[in-house]
């Protein structure tokens, strides 16, 4: 329990932008039990935060040498890699997350951004199969459009986007959905844009 809560501690300190806490406990963590995976993985996370990837990298590489199946250490690795745009390799490392943990929807997330990236939208699409995005094209094409807008594809986020207002929603479900998407990636006209002009009936125009 003192593990666990250890590095929920350390990943809320990261998040927050309080490296030198997160630091601090990190060390302290590892030296407690230097081959611990969660110990090792709490440390990278850092390390990734201060910019020292190589640190991290190297660490991270040990950690699923030790035990291939810790799929955070794959997710991490493969969130570097896209930094230092080595796409295969982070293919390879996001794809083994989500092998070793289909729930981690972080992991399958940046995958499927990542297949965006790289122009594989089928790929995208078939990873996110079953999810809320992909239950129909404007949906998925909305999030395409968040996707590509996130990495910086204006040209092509605003072609998808486009596409993604040419079908009308079928109810009130996929207008919240689709206008929450808009909303997510800054297209703040578009979402007013849909609810003004839904046509919600059964009292649900209040909601919209």
């Amino acid at each position: 329990r003192y593990l666990l809560a250890m590095a929920q501690l350390i990943e809320v300190q990261v998040a927050l932008g309080k490296t030198d806490a997160a630091s601090t406990n990190a060390d302290s963590f590892l030296a407690s039990d230097e081959r611990n995976p969660l110990a090792r993985y709490s440390k990278a996370l850092v390390e990734v935060q201060q910019d020292n990837l190589a640190s991290a990298e190297q660490r991270l590489e040990g950690v699923i040498a030790d035990t291939p199946q810790y799929w955070p250490a794959h997710r991490l690795l493969g969130a570097i890699n896209i930094r230092q745009e080595q796409f295969g390799q982070a293919t390879q490392y996001l794809r083994a997350a989500v092998t070793n943990n289909p729930t981690d929807a972080a992991a399958r997330l940046q995958l499927a951004e990542l297949y965006i990236r790289v122009g594989d939208i089928d790929a995208a699409r078939s990873l996110m199969e079953g999810s809320q995005v992909a239950a129909n094209d404007e949906l998925f094409s909305a999030f395409v459009g968040g996707a590509s807008r996130r990495i910086g594809l204006s040209d092509q986020a605003s072609q998808y986007f486009d596409q993604s207002e040419q079908a009308k929603p079928r109810d009130l479900q996929e207008i919240v959905r689709l206008s929450s998407l808009y909303t997510a990636a800054g297209e703040f006209e578009r979402a007013i844009r849909l609810l003004q002009s839904s046509t919600a009936q059964d009292g649900q125009s209040q909601e919209v």
